[in-house]
């Protein structure tokens, strides 16, 4: 895979042992995605909520609003890819998946 061959030996095993911690995994995945959620945002306590609020508030045509909220959507959806992708650097899911296979068939 492309992913793949755009590291060195050394950055695939920095990017092991981060998968490898799935709290500073959730911890970056909030900060990176706080950039939607805080984007011209109203005062919540919901991130999750606050971006489509914004836009319901903002003085914009519902087809600006539909836009802004189909962007929005489409970055959370990337920057989660993202972040799915870097399982491919799980030594651990790798090696269990090669004991879960079996050779004779």
């Amino acid at each position: 895979m492309i992913l793949e061959q755009m590291f060195t030996d050394r950055e695939k095993e920095q990017l092991n042992k981060f998968v490898n911690d799935e709290l500073l995994v959730d911890l970056v995945r909030k900060v990176v995605l706080s950039a939607v959620y805080f984007e011209g945002t109203l005062n919540s306590d919901n991130p999750l909520e606050n971006f489509a609020l914004a836009f319901a508030a903002s003085n914009i045509t519902q087809k600006q609003k539909g836009e802004k909220l189909d962007a929005s959507l489409l970055a959370v959806q990337l920057l989660n890819d993202g972040f799915a992708r870097l399982q491919r650097f799980n030594n651990k899911t790798k090696k269990q998946e090669e004991e879960r296979s079996n050779p004779a068939r």
